[in-house]
């Protein structure tokens, strides 16, 4: 179903190597994650196939366009140069496009998956993390409905051939396809949206309610007056 993949997670990391030291997001990511998304560097160039071998063998970064105006002074030089990342050293290979801010929607800086175990987890490559996120592109013609019929195979397939670990053993793990805008929304954002719309269609029934009873009483008055006028006596001559 699938015309490319890509694993992708996210890291709380601080860099140093510009000003004093700060606290940013990261991505960790495949190679092919960029093009995965379509995304092209506006300098430098995007990780190598190669780049995601042994563990700590390549240190490369990408940063944001942002940062590299902001915190770099947007110089030529910055593509080349060494930047601290949790304590590690790395370089910058490139520049990715303003607005870019990746899957989870707040990196400023991106590294290959096997980077990990220097910079975030320690067991990010050798233990079974249901944490790692896969990001893809259909192939033409190929429905969201297909592909999810073929993730309940693949997904009930991992499961039997290594099953997640933790403290309950019934736990079972499963993978659906979603489309990107629905992946973006976690569960908890999706149930303040929905607290938030109940609040507001509340707001609008009393909206309502106070309106409709603020012409109810002025429709009450309206008759009281003319049951009034039509009651007085008439003042004689």
């Amino acid at each position: 179903s699938f015309d490319a993949l890509a694993n992708y997670s996210g890291a709380s990391v601080t860099f140093t190597g510009t000003d004093d030291p700060q606290p940013s997001s990261a991505e960790l990511v495949a190679p092919s994650y960029f093009a995965t998304l379509g995304v092209r560097p506006v300098h430098g160039r995007l990780f190598s196939a190669d780049e995601d071998g042994a563990p700590g063998a390549h240190p490369v970064t990408l940063i944001s366009e942002e940062l590299f105006e902001n915190r770099f002074g947007g110089r030529d030089s910055t593509v080349g140069s060494v930047i601290g990342v949790n304590g590690v050293q790395l370089t910058v290979i490139g520049v990715l496009p303003r607005g870019f801010r990746g899957m989870t929607g707040v990196a400023q800086l991106w590294m290959p998956a096997s980077m990990a175990p220097l910079v975030s987890y320690s067991e990010y490559l050798t233990s079974n993390q249901n944490f790692i996120s896969v990001v893809s592109r259909l192939k033409p013609n190929v429905t969201l409905l297909r592909a999810q019929s073929e993730m309940a195979v693949l997904s009930a397939q991992i499961q039997s051939a290594q099953r997640s670990t933790g403290t309950d053993s019934t736990v079972v793990m499963s993978a659906t396809a979603v489309t990107l805008n629905q992946a973006r929304i976690t569960p908890a954002a999706r149930r303040s949206a929905y607290a938030l719309l109940a609040a507001v269609a509340l707001l609008h029934l009393l909206a309502c309610a106070n309106v409709a009873s603020l012409l109810l009483g002025r429709a009450a008055a309206r008759r009281r007056a003319r049951a009034g006028r039509q009651g007085a006596p008439r003042a004689r001559g």
